[in-house]
């Protein structure tokens, strides 16, 4: 099995620079395991069921709520993983720098199909190591877990490597990615299926696919409705109109703000986030409830409107072209970005939507795309709902 695997995965591509460095890697994931990653445990109360043994190396799949997901996840396995980052992650500062010094993760180019990715997962699994991909590619904004690419299936089958499923649960009120604050409930993290390389030749991609989504399948309320559990936490609604930007009562599309664990728009509406999750004061007891209404909404008003009339804007946005090394050149500082029908305007740039060929969210609320052979971020205030343009953009994409 061991060379059957070693033969095709080295056909992957050129030799991986970073596993020269594996002896640090590995030193510096025995210091971190010992000393940084109990402590991480305690913080965010884990429970990590250890991981069943493999041998060799095997690809691992996830499902992601932390930033934290990539250091906590050891818990479960006593050897190093490597894993696949979104690059803006690895751009600069101390962090980028400690983190590709470090870890040497795969970096992933958001808003973009990238073959260079999958060379440098097929390259690591070469070296007899375990890779991990959080499978969704994205972070839940409302807490069920993202819609997973057929693409991560594909993957899973040609590196025929043992495939792990491993699901995160509580991760979701421990860390919600429109929060700017961390909160103490909950967590578990435990491997949930094994695939081996001869199950995973008799599947089908499609199969294959379904079996993934189902392992990671999370819904962090319905696990409340269950099982309620507090997470403690300061300001516990701050920053929630990145996620939430339709008002139920007044439909305007920028009228909600935050402060402490209260929503609140221009036009009275005021929404209390509490220890569960849930809301109360308005319409709606979840954001998953809220976010998929708003969807509605959206929908119906993208539908109704005309090809030269701006669906929504915002002020002191910055636009910035993202290489493939990292490197990014700001175009646009602070100006205004408005969204049309088939277009968008950030300052003095244009962009069509027939010619942007994919758009996703990184972090809270920043916007990444492609445009032709180009790569652009859309950045601005912690508050700035860069979400409302993502939910906009696959709307229309499907009209122009």
């Amino acid at each position: 099995m061991g060379k059957e695997v070693t033969s095709n995965i080295s056909r992957a591509g050129r030799f991986d620079d970073a596993m020269r460095h594996r002896r640090r890697h590995d030193r510096f994931f025995r210091f971190a395991r010992r000393f940084i990653v109990p402590f991480i445990r305690r913080k965010i109360n884990i429970e990590s069921i250890p991981a069943p043994p493999v041998d060799g190396p095997f690809l691992l799949l996830a499902n992601h709520n932390l930033n934290l997901d990539p250091v906590i996840i050891h818990l479960s396995f006593d050897s190093l993983l490597y894993f696949v980052a979104s690059e803006h992650v690895l751009r600069r500062g101390f962090g980028a720098w400690f983190l590709k010094r470090y870890f040497a993760p795969i970096p992933r180019l958001k808003g973009s199909t990238d073959i260079s990715t999958v060379k440098g997962v097929l390259s690591r699994l070469k070296h007899d190591v375990g890779v991990c991909i959080f499978a969704e590619g994205n972070r839940s904004f409302n807490g069920v877990t993202a819609p997973i690419p057929v693409s991560i299936a594909k993957l899973a089958k040609i590196c025929r490597v043992p495939v792990l499923t491993y699901r995160f649960e509580g991760g979701y009120f421990t860390a919600p990615r429109w929060s700017i604050h961390m909160r103490r409930g909950k967590m578990k993290g435990y491997v949930v299926n094994v695939y081996e390389p001869a199950e995973l030749a008799t599947l089908s991609v499609e199969e294959l696919h379904q079996a993934i989504c189902r392992d990671l399948d999370e819904d962090a309320y319905a696990r409340q409705a269950e099982t309620p559990i507090p997470f403690k936490g300061k300001a516990l609604a701050e920053a929630l109109e990145t996620t939430l930007y339709h008002c139920p009562l007044c439909a305007a599309y920028d009228a909600l703000f935050s402060k402490g664990n209260t929503l609140r728009c221009r036009c009275g509406l005021e929404v209390t986030f509490d220890l569960y999750g849930r809301l109360s004061g308005g319409p709606f007891t979840t954001i998953t409830e809220w976010d998929n209404a708003q969807q509605d909404a959206l929908a119906l008003m993208i539908q109704r409107v005309d090809r030269q009339q701006q669906i929504f804007s915002d002020r002191a946005v910055t636009l910035k072209e993202i290489f493939r090394d990292q490197r990014e050149k700001t175009r646009q500082k602070k100006v205004e970005l408005s969204l049309f029908a088939d277009h968008f305007e950030c300052g003095t740039y244009r962009f069509n939507l027939h010619t942007i060929s994919d758009m996703a969210m990184a972090g809270r609320n920043k916007v990444i795309f492609t445009y032709g052979e180009q790569f652009y971020e859309l950045s601005s205030t912690p508050h700035f709902c860069g979400k409302k343009y993502y939910d906009a953009y696959q709307l229309l994409r499907k009209q122009v």
